[in-house]
């Protein structure tokens, strides 16, 4: 399980800025597992396939958020745009440990 991760996908929603950067408000979600070397287009086609049968719409947009800083906790969103990025989203959490990251995609209507 050592090359895999485990994501929360958030969709059906909005991404939201408060005291503690960013939060995914959503009604829907789904958790996955993704190995270590997935590229971006294998992972949107994935969760694309999930989405769809769940109401039917695609995903336009993906991001995953990240804490900034731990004192206060504070986190940001980062849109994933290349396989770089997707690379660089499993660094910073499986190399700090972390067992769970968290998605967000924007859907199209």
């Amino acid at each position: 399980m050592d090359n895999q991760f485990f994501v929360c996908v958030y969709f059906d929603g909005i991404i939201l800025t408060t005291t503690v950067g960013c939060i995914f408000e959503c009604r829907q979600q789904i958790a996955m597992r993704f190995n270590r070397n997935v590229s971006l287009d294998d992972m949107k086609g994935r969760i694309n396939a999930k989405i769809v049968r769940r109401c039917g719409r695609r995903i336009s947009k993906l991001f995953y958020k990240f804490p900034v800083s731990t004192n206060p906790i504070k986190f940001t969103e980062m849109e994933l745009v290349d396989d770089e990025d997707v690379e660089t989203m499993i660094a910073l959490y499986c190399g700090n440990g972390s067992d769970k990251m968290h998605r967000f995609t924007y859907l199209l209507s």
